[in-house]
C-alpha cells in the first residue's frame, strides 16, 4: 500500500512536493464525480487510495 495515497493525505502528499494549496477531500469527490480528477484508485470499502505514479502525471498533465 506505499504506492498508494489516502484520500485524507492527498492534500499533505501536494504539499510535500511543493503544492501549498492542495484539495481537501469533498474537493476531490467532486472532481471525481465530475469527470476532472481522473486517477487511477483503487477502494478499499468505500474509501479511495490514489496511485503516487497516477496523482504524478495527472500533476504534470496539469500544470501550466
Amino acid at each position: 500500500m506505499s504506492d498508494y495515497v489516502h484520500i485524507a493525505k492527498v492534500r499533505d502528499w501536494m504539499n510535500d512536493r511543493g503544492i501549498p494549496r492542495g484539495f481537501e477531500q469533498d474537493t476531490l469527490r467532486r472532481k471525481i464525480r465530475r469527470g476532472t480528477f481522473v486517477v487511477p484508485y483503487i477502494r478499499i470499502g468505500r474509501t479511495p487510495y490514489f496511485s503516487e505514479d497516477g496523482l504524478r502525471n495527472w500533476l504534470e498533465e496539469n500544470t501550466l
